[in-house]
């Protein structure tokens, strides 16, 4: 098992991160860090890597329009050695594009068409924008109320977080959002690799524990261990009786 310090950018990323590691299984969240935005990601980056000395951290950023792909944003960020224990990935353009991934559960949830949602989510450059416009043609109208805007002042709907959050926990796949999502795809790619990386160390940590257990060497030296904390009895060694029994212990190793 490993446990995540968390870092994301709003709450929405966060669920996803936490969707992620019930996708594995393996992977739990040791602590959440809220960075209301990528600027403080960004100005904290090279701490957080620095951290990761000690620890896993997860970190998710948008990658917006300020950068032409994912891996400028990175080089940028953190162009020094990145910690082993550091997995930064990047949503392109926007964390939004990875739930527009999954078509058809999204369509379902939204009660529109399948064919309204773009086949290429990673080719949206505002798929929050999307999402809105999405929005306005569902069936529902509590979808409509919740994630479009109530004016030209307002950039989201009053529960638009709430009813994304919603979404990712009970109905968003990553299976299939990956299909559509290459940023996605390698953010769960990355996540795979530590997953598996772990499964070989607990398997050869298993393995050798039991190696050792049938060890002779270590069998006669555990014996040793044992009959060592019994030899001194208030300065004097064990009488007779006592070294009968621990030699009648040695023989049921």
């Amino acid at each position: 098992m490993i446990y995540f310090t968390s870092v994301y950018e709003d709450e929405i990323t966060h669920q996803i991160m936490l969707k992620i590691y019930e996708y594995f299984g393996c992977f739990f969240e040791y602590k959440a860090i809220l960075c209301n935005g990528k600027g403080k990601i960004k100005k904290r980056i090279k701490a957080y890597n620095n951290a990761a000395q000690h620890g896993y951290y997860f970190i998710i950023a948008d990658l917006d329009n300020e950068y032409e792909c994912a891996p400028f944003l990175i080089n940028d960020w953190l162009p020094d050695i990145r910690s082993s224990q550091l997995l930064f990935r990047v949503a392109v353009h926007e964390v939004e594009s990875w739930i527009l991934a999954d078509k058809e559960n999204l369509a379902a949830f939204f009660s529109i068409s399948k064919e309204l949602v773009p086949l290429y989510p990673d080719n949206e450059m505002d798929p929050k924008r999307t999402i809105i416009s999405l929005a306005k043609r569902s069936r529902k109208r509590e979808i409509r109320e919740a994630i479009v805007p109530i004016d030209d002042y307002a950039s989201i709907g009053p529960e638009y977080n709430t009813k994304l959050q919603s979404f990712i926990q009970s109905f968003w796949s990553i299976d299939s959002a990956r299909k559509n999502s290459y940023s996605l795809d390698k953010a769960i790619k990355s996540l795979e690799k530590t997953a598996n990386l772990i499964i070989n160390i607990e398997h050869k940590t298993k393995f050798c524990a039991k190696a050792r257990d049938r060890s002779p060497g270590w069998r006669i030296t555990r014996f040793r261990l044992v009959q060592q904390s019994f030899v001194f009895i208030w300065g004097t060694r064990l009488p007779g009786t006592f070294s009968c029994a621990l030699q009648l212990w040695q023989d049921r190793i």
